[in-house]
C-alpha cells in the first residue's frame, strides 16, 4: 500500500534498524493516509513524487534574507520536502527498491546537504545492497559536510550506523 505523500508528513518514528539500534525517523509505509483513508496507486505516487521533485529545485526565495517572513516559509518548505523524501524513500525501501531510494536520497541531498537523516538512509541502503564502501563514503561525506558547514560531528545515531559497518569488516 503506497503512502499518501501529498498530505502533511508528520508522524512517529519507525522502530530501530535491525542490528544497529538506530531509529529510521520515518513512519512505517502505508501509515500515511489522506483524509478519505485511501492511498494512491503506484502510478499516481510516481506522478506526485516527480512533481514534488520538480517543484522543489531550490529553497524558497533564497536571496531574500532581508524579509523575515521568507525565512520561516523557506524553513517550513524545506522541512516538508525532506519529510516527503523520507516517506517516499521509506516506502521504496519497504518494497526493496533500494536503488530508487538511493536516487531519491541523493536528490534530497542536492537540495539540502545538511540533511543528516538522508545520509543515514543512504548508508543503510548501500549496506542492504552489499555496497559497504559506498556506505562508508556516505558517512565520510556527511562528516565532512557537517564539519565544514556547521562545525559539528555527525550525531550518535549516524555514528552508530558507521560503527556497525566497520564492525562487520
Amino acid at each position: 500500500m503506497a503512502p499518501d505523500l501529498s498530505s502533511s508528513l508528520i508522524g512517529s518514528p519507525q522502530p530501530a534498524y535491525p542490528g544497529t539500534g538506530v531509529s529510521s525517523g520515518h513512519r512505517p509505509p502505508g501509515k500515511t493516509m489522506n483524509k478519505g483513508g485511501k492511498t494512491p496507486d503506484n502510478e499516481r505516487l510516481d506522478e506526485l513524487a516527480e512533481r514534488a521533485l520538480e517543484l522543489y529545485r531550490d529553497p524558497f526565495m533564497p536571496g531574500d534574507e532581508d524579509h523575515p517572513w521568507t525565512i520561516s516559509a523557506r524553513q517550513q518548505l524545506s522541512i516538508r520536502f525532506l519529510r516527503f523524501i523520507g516517506d517516499l524513500g521509506g516506502y521504496l525501501e519497504s518494497n526493496e527498491q533500494f536503488d530508487e531510494a538511493l536516487d531519491l536520497y541523493f536528490r534530497g541531498l542536492d537540495a539540502d546537504d545538511l540533511a543528516e537523516g538522508l545520509y543515514r538512509r543512504l548508508m543503510l541502503c548501500f549496506q542492504h545492497l552489499g555496497r559497504k564502501a559506498e556506505a562508508i563514503e556516505a558517512y565520510h561525506r556527511c562528516s565532512r559536510t557537517l564539519s565544514a558547514r556547521l562545525g559539528v560531528k555527525p550525531s550518535d545515531e549516524t555514528t552508530a550506523i558507521y560503527d556497525s559497518l566497520m564492525a562487520a569488516a
